[in-house]
Parts: C-alpha cells; structure tokens; sequence
C-alpha cells in the first residue's frame, strides 16, 4: 500500500509559486523596474509631467474600462422562421383578433367547460331538453379528449387572450393543411385564457369526455351534437393542443402586435426514441437579420440565435407567410451545390429587446459571430470605438517618447 505524503504534496504550489517568480516575473520586473523609477523621477522632478500622466493615464483607463464593459443595449430583429415559443408577460394580452371564416376549431387536453344554447341530438333525446352542457374532457394515460367545433354557418374567433406568465409552445403554420396550431400552457388555472368565439349553428364532437349535469341512457365516444349559439367562450385550465383550421382565402394579419414576452424560443425539441439522452434540439430559423449598436447580423436557415438575458422583450408582429403560388424558380447556392430555392412560407416574426450581446451559429453552443454592447458604444459607432482606442495607443507613444 503506498502511503500518502502529505507535507510533501502541500510543498507542490510553493515550488511552482517560486519557480514562476524565479523564471518570469523577477526578470519582467528587473526589465520594467527603470522604467519606472525615471517616472517617479520625473514626477518628483516636475508636477506638470505628473499631472499630465496623471490625466492621461485616468483617460486611457476609462476608455479601455468603457469599451470593454458590457451594458444592456436595444435591439431589434425580423426572422422567418417555422415555428416560436414564448411566455407571455401581461394580463389581458390579445393575442388574435378577429380570424373570420375558421374552418375547425380543436382543443386536446383535461378541461372543463359549460355550452349554453340549444343543442340537438337525434340519439339522445335527454340532451335536447337541455339549455347548458357541463363537460370535462379527460386527459390522463387511458384518455386522450378532445373537443372538435366545426360551423355549419360560419364561425368567428373574436380574440384570444393570454394572462400573464402563460406559455404559448410550438406555435407553427402548416400552410398545405392551413392550420395554425400551438400548445398552451395556462400559468394559473383560477385565470386562464379566453377564447371567444361567434357562431350560430356548430358541430360539436367530444371524444373521452364526461358530461356533469346529465348522464346518457346509451353512452357514446365521440358524442356529436348541434348547438344553436350566438356567442360563447372556452377557458382552458389547463395544458391544451389548440389547433385552427383557417380559411383558404388570405386575411388580414390575425395576430394582434406589442405582445410583451420573455424567454422567447426559435427552437425545437426533436425526440428520436425512448431515451431522453438521444433527444436533439433543431433551430426553426428560416432566414433574417438582427441589429445592435449599429451593427447587423444575418442568420441562414438552422442557425441558432443566442440572446442574453434580458433578452426579446416584444414581439411586435407575427405574420403569417404563405406560399406566393405565382413563385418563380430560383437557384441558391449551398455549399459548392446548386439547388431550387423554396418559396417563403412560415411565420414572420418582428421583435425587440434589451441585452449585452447576441451570438449566432449552426451550433448552439459554438456561436461564430456575435455582437456586444459596451458602456462605449451607447454613445459611438464602432468605427468611433475604434478610433478612441487608436488614440489611447498614439497617446501611450507621445507620452513614453515625452519622458525619453
């Protein structure tokens, strides 16, 4: 068994500390030490040197300490991008107006909900009887329910609105199926999201649902029923898939501008298997371009964007792009390739912000280009940064070239 010298190891950083003293730094000091002694002489000597020095030397500190001091500095941004997420930072936040024509409507999650107005039902005569409807949808390992509303006339969602710290994940156009879908997961049940919607006749089907108020003669999964309505609301409580088919005609942006966020997300998890260790996570970036201290950015498809804290702060709109079907073919380059470049399609998505630095790359953890914001560049361009920093350096000269 070998037996542990301790004294001998605590001797190890004394040795090495004397061996860089003895090697490096006695001989940097023997080099500098005259030069540093003609200075004390001169300031002994002549009090005009040593305020000059003194001036100069608090200058050139504070200009080296100014560029390199990091500060939180505004930015803004326009992405393409295929899917975002976001958590939302105000109470009452809309989040879309408006979206006339809806095709489906579809929530896929535990909630609990109330119908009122007239419901029709050829198989359950007990349901025709009644005025309001209380259903939960259930959501657990066995059930998976889903409410799906479906207009005979037409059908208007009149807004969407968010309270605060409410996450909206995975918000995505599919434009070949027009739907846009998100996963929403609600902060606060006492407080949840609204939807309100108008519509006179609908299509209600319920799949792994229980109904509170009245039990069923002969059950059915899914139950189908007509409900004469003129408006009415869904409050999901708790984490819901919402998916909407929109119209296949074009409208007017249906997201509602100024959404104040954090932690806004242009990624991404890709699950492979079974093991969580064999998940990746893929950039949703499209294309687009970021700014800061006068300075831009572009990002290319799958590259990631890093933004620190505090980070996006609004999203100012989100659009929808669809597919222009009069695109014309072009060629892009990708690599040493050529190939067709595909018509723009996803969201467009305009932000702003707050942070010390942005960094992008293909590789989240290895970013290859950045931008950072300094005390310095709140005031200068980049080209001033650099020419400050010349000047403190012809300064030094001038000043060594005064004293010899």
């Amino acid at each position: 068994m070998v037996k542990v010298k301790w004294r001998e190891l605590a001797q190890i950083p004394l040795q090495i500390g004397k061996t860089i003293w003895k090697y490096l730094l006695k001989p940097v000091f023997r080099l500098i030490s005259p030069f540093f002694s003609l200075i004390w002489q001169r300031i002994q000597q002549d009090r005009e040197f040593a305020v000059v020095l003194i001036l100069t030397l608090t200058l050139i500190f504070t200009l080296i300490f100014g560029a390199i001091l990091p500060v939180n500095q505004p930015f803004e941004g326009n992405l393409l991008v295929n899917s975002l997420g976001f958590t939302n930072q105000k109470n009452g936040q809309l989040l879309l107006k408006n979206v006339e024509k809806i095709q489906e409507i579809s929530l896929a999650g535990k909630q609990g909900l109330t119908l009122s107005g007239t419901i029709t039902n050829s198989n359950h005569p007990e349901l025709n009887q009644k005025q309001e409807l209380q259903i939960e949808i259930l959501k657990d390992n066995e059930h998976n329910g889903q409410i799906t509303i479906t207009p005979k006339d037409s059908l208007t969602l009149r807004e969407i609105r968010l309270q605060e710290n409410d996450i909206i994940e995975d918000l995505t156009y599919a434009p070949f199926t027009k739907i846009l879908k998100f996963y929403l997961r609600p902060a606060n049940p006492a407080q949840p999201p609204r939807f309100l919607l108008n519509a006179s006749s609908i299509q209600i089907n319920l799949s792994d649902y229980q109904l509170k108020n009245i039990k069923l003669k002969n059950p059915e999964n899914p139950l189908e029923f007509t409900l004469e309505t003129t408006q009415f609301e869904l409050t999901p409580q708790f984490p819901v898939d919402v998916n909407l088919t929109l119209p296949s005609k074009e409208q007017a942006n249906i997201f509602w501008g100024n959404i104040s966020v954090e932690t806004v997300k242009f990624k991404e998890l890709i699950q492979t298997g079974d093991n969580s260790n064999d998940n990746i996570i893929d950039s949703t970036i499209l294309s687009g371009d970021i700014r800061m201290v006068n300075q831009d950015l572009k990002l290319e498809e799958n590259q990631f964007l890093i933004i620190y804290p505090p980070g996006i702060q609004t999203l100012s709109r989100i659009q929808i792009i669809r597919p222009d079907p009069d695109h014309k073919l072009e060629l892009k380059t990708s690599g040493n390739n050529l190939k067709l470049a595909d018509p723009d399609q996803g969201l467009n998505v305009t932000f702003s912000g707050k942070t010390t630095q942005i960094q992008t790359g293909l590789n989240e953890k290895l970013p290859i280009a950045q931008i950072q914001g300094s005390w310095l560049s709140q005031h200068l361009s980049r080209d001033g940064v650099v020419a400050i920093i010349s000047f403190c350096a012809s300064l030094v000269v001038s000043l060594i070239a005064w004293l010899f």
